[in-house]
């Protein structure tokens, strides 16, 4: 269209020629790399540019504080590992590409149960040194409920009021759980066979229930923690009934899907659940992304397998290794015994 002779012709100087090939550039290769940006990156896919932004804030020093769930209790064997994989490993695999370079610590204590009072207070003590962005507990109350009442160790409700206490001291926001019926595990196999809970250790109904009403009570007094139904998912675990975690329909066929044989600690699926669930209270949480965690069960589990790939590989070399000497031991003893 013609302008008219007042329309200025402007210099073409190296700038403006560069605009103008960039801008050409990401008209016909729309999936080309980018230039340099606002952020300073260059180099990088659009799809690369996303997954290299920052770290959540929310997410980005997360302790863990509990028992034995926590602690990965058992989970070594059913993964051939030489050690246990600890709840934070499962977190891992469930934290969206850009949150990897996130804190995820803490270990849990399989001990827990022996004294709940110290063992609390000491975790709390360690995390909170640590200045958190968010703390997960998710069994963390279990044993200030059940086990054997003492007057230095108090449990159900008496215990239970000392456990939310030494969470008080977090000002952070906090993802905790509810106490479970595990009536289930008395029928579990433990080490030698045997339950690894006794019925003397467990509250009534009628205190477990108090005790899960006072929970979500204490929580919905604060604005900055979420609960976790872990009755409600044990129980689904249990009877086989489907239940919805982070939109996806999840089912058991048998208890032992997600329990080890003691019917207590988790397996592989059970630890995929659990990692579900604290990404869906978590996401409830102020400051939390839509993208900011991995909601497919299939995609944790595979994160999680490829993270510890090497690990095994390494385990099954030590195995190895330790038959190959025991066949030589047992060579040599038989060699003795024909002598």
């Amino acid at each position: 269209m013609a302008v008219g002779n007042t329309m200025k012709v402007l210099p073409l100087n190296a700038a403006c020629l560069t605009g103008f090939w960039l801008a050409l550039a990401a008209i016909a290769f729309p999936t080309a790399t980018l230039g340099a940006s606002a952020s300073g990156q260059e180099g990088l896919t659009v799809a690369e540019a996303k997954a290299d932004r920052s770290v959540t804030p929310l997410l980005s020093n997360v302790q863990l504080i509990g028992a034995s769930i926590t602690a990965g209790f058992g989970s070594s064997i059913e993964l051939k590992l030489g050690r246990n994989a600890v709840l934070s490993d499962f977190l891992r695999a469930a934290w969206a590409d850009h949150n990897q370079s996130g804190k995820l610590e803490g270990k849990g204590n399989f001990l827990f149960f022996r004294a709940p009072g110290t063992s609390g207070r000491s975790q709390v003590t360690k995390a909170g040194a640590t200045s958190p962005s968010l703390v997960v507990a998710i069994d963390f109350l279990f044993w200030y409920g059940f086990g054997h009442n003492s007057p230095g160790e108090p449990r159900r409700l008496e215990g239970l009021e000392k456990g939310l206490a030494e969470l008080d001291a977090f000002e952070c926001p906090l993802v905790i759980g509810t106490i479970p019926n595990v009536d289930h595990a008395l029928a579990g196999k433990g080490p030698g066979g045997r339950p690894v809970l006794f019925r003397s250790q467990f509250p009534t109904e009628e205190e477990r229930a108090a005790m899960n009403t006072r929970i979500n009570a204490w929580a919905a007094e604060r604005k900055n923690v979420e609960v976790i139904d872990v009755d409600g998912i044990f129980r689904a675990i249990v009877t086989g009934t489907p239940v919805m975690i982070c939109g996806e329909e999840l089912k058991t066929s048998a208890p032992t899907d997600a329990f080890q044989d003691d019917l207590l600690h988790l397996t592989l699926n059970g630890y995929v659940w659990t990692a579900l669930a604290v990404c869906e209270a978590t996401s409830r949480l102020q400051g939390a992304a839509v993208d900011d965690f991995v909601r497919s069960p299939e995609k944790i589990r595979e994160r999680f397998l490829a993270s510890i790939k090497e690990d095994q590989a390494k385990q099954a070399e030590r195995v190895a290794k330790r038959l190959k000497r025991k066949a030589a031991r047992d060579a040599r003893k038989q060699e003795k015994a024909i002598r």
